[in-house]
């Protein structure tokens, strides 16, 4: 706020004010304010302050504050009595007057009164869940509280036997025992459904590099054999891609048509002048998608730091870390979705697409 010589600077914090049922108790809000005098003459000193809330009664005439040391900057705490207000919304009004006997403007801030229930407990003591669709407050899938308390840590297991497969929306809220009920928390999760037969093993193996195709539309690596732990060599056509870095991506299906998470290897490709092909690997990346826990493998020694960085898809940068090993485990706490990962060493810029479930 600007203001000319004669006027005074007055800032103010207020929060959302709760009153107790209890008539006999008193209901005050608590608000700290900073009051400048810009005046430049000796003795322009700030002496009185009153504030009002409601109706102006005039000049000097509203609920004063103490001020116990005059001056022309005063940081002063201020306790308003609520005792006769009603619920809702109301204006406070402050204002100060110098030693010259001039009154600065009036200053308003807006807050809100609201009753709670007598009793000063908080304890979470009802839970509930519901998945996508909200059937409202009480009406969700109720989870049992055994010891009410403010910070409870509860494990309990939802029914998704009617649930297709697919990725879904679970919704947990909490109540206390004010009867307040928190925002939901949600989380993602995904349904497969498993056939009553045991077996595992491997029976398809594909990659594809940089884009994804689509399960079963990858380019197919031939399988002599099946089992549950393979060790396959097999040529990677590079024919079709430009020189430039590139992510080879390979996964495996087993006899229950399940689909592994996604191995990558990042690679940088070269045509020379000669037209021959040069393929250099950079590092590995794996498993993605993850729950948060990759790991991070250098092909060759990397000299000096390795800086890491993950953004989301409005590319805000979300972690930042730095690394000195050639193998390093990477571990980030970040919701569910699409992100992107930039690796930066003194030899490597590179950037790939990170899920995380």
């Amino acid at each position: 706020m600007h203001a000319n010589r004669d006027d005074y600077f007055v800032n103010i914090t207020a929060d959302h004010i709760k009153k107790p049922k209890d008539k006999q108790m008193k209901k005050y809000i608590f608000i700290l304010f900073v009051l400048l005098s810009p005046a430049l003459c000796i003795g322009q000193e700030i002496t009185k302050a009153e504030y009002f809330i409601g109706s102006d009664p005039g000049f000097g005439l509203a609920t004063p504050i103490t001020v116990t040391s005059p001056g022309d900057d005063l940081t002063l705490n201020l306790t308003a009595d609520l005792q006769s207000l009603a619920k809702g919304f109301h204006v406070i009004n402050i204002r100060a007057r110098d030693d010259l006997g001039r009154w600065s403007h009036t200053i308003q801030r807006i807050f809100y009164v609201s009753e709670l229930p007598s009793g000063s407990a908080e304890e979470i003591d009802r839970l509930e869940y519901f998945i996508e669709t909200d059937p409202g407050f009480g009406l969700a899938s109720p989870v049992t509280v055994t010891s009410p308390g403010n910070n409870i840590t509860i494990d309990f297991d939802a029914a998704i036997q009617s649930l297709s497969e697919g990725f879904h929306f679970i919704s947990v809220r909490a109540r206390d025992d004010l009867g307040r009920w928190s925002h939901p928390t949600q989380r993602i999760f995904y349904v497969f459904k498993l056939p009553s037969d045991s077996a595992k093993e491997i029976n398809n193996i594909e990659y594809f590099i940089d884009a994804d195709p689509g399960f079963g539309s990858g380019t197919p690596v031939s399988l002599a054999t099946t089992g549950n732990d393979l060790t396959v060599n097999f040529d990677v056509d590079v024919s079709t891609i430009s020189s430039g870095d590139h992510v080879l991506y390979i996964r495996c299906k087993d006899d229950l048509g399940r689909w592994s998470e996604v191995y990558s290897q990042a690679f940088s490709f070269t045509i020379t002048s000669i037209g021959e092909k040069e393929l250099v690997p950079l590092f590995k990346l794996y498993p993605n998608p993850s729950k948060g826990n990759f790991r991070l493998e250098f092909s060759e020694k990397q000299n000096g730091l390795i800086m890491l960085d993950i953004k989301d898809m409005n590319g805000k940068t979300v972690f930042k870390n730095e690394y000195e090993s050639q193998v390093n485990s990477i571990n980030v706490n970040l919701p569910a979705g699409l992100y992107l990962l930039n690796i930066e060493t003194r030899e490597i810029s590179f950037t790939q697409k990170i899920i995380i479930e």
